[in-house]
């Protein structure tokens, strides 16, 4: 626990940064935020983050009491990772509140893509001319100059990544083209 002055204030950073040895040379940094939610203190956001900002390789956990007796206890992050062969990315949001039986998993999916080929699976969100969101799977093809696309996929039209019921909503597959 920090002491002093550093105890008394709302917010602070603490960056780390890795080294390797025998030069010294720095192969990693990151900061963490360090917020203290005491009683005479206001919890501020630095970021102000919204579902779609989501900051590139960090989590973040949270817990936010509303009221008496409504908790609520969220973790989102996204990050992503080279591969031998292509590389992949993964996104992610949960929360659950007091007395809630199971976790609602939302805007969470992981994507492998390698050279023209992109594999999706986990939330899935299209605008076209209807919109579609919701839990499935996704594949696309880009031309190696960029100029055309295909893709092809479904979803089951259901909020959260587990729900129990699958398709007893509305499931859609989509194959739009772009040339």
């Amino acid at each position: 626990m920090p002491s002093g002055p550093l105890a008394r204030t709302s917010q602070f950073s603490i960056t780390i940064a890795g080294f390797r040895d025998p030069e010294k040379e720095i192969f990693g940094n990151t900061s963490v935020s360090v917020q203290n939610v005491a009683s005479s203190q206001r919890y501020q956001d630095p970021q102000s983050m919204v579902l779609s900002e989501y900051k590139k390789n960090s989590v973040t956990a949270s817990y936010r009491r509303v009221g008496e007796n409504l908790n609520m206890y969220q973790i989102r992050g996204a990050g992503s990772f080279n591969l031998p062969s292509g590389y992949m990315s993964v996104r992610g949001n949960i929360y659950t509140l007091n007395g809630q039986g199971e976790p609602v998993i939302t805007n969470t999916y992981v994507t492998y893509r390698n050279v023209n080929n992109e594999y999706t699976i986990g939330n899935i969100s299209k605008m076209m001319e209807m919109s579609m969101f919701g839990r499935g799977a996704e594949y696309a093809w880009n031309s190696s100059a960029k100029d055309k696309k295909v893709e092809v996929g479904f979803v089951d039209q259901t909020f959260s990544l587990i729900e129990k019921h699958a398709f007893c909503n509305t499931a859609t597959v989509f194959m739009p083209g772009e040339q």
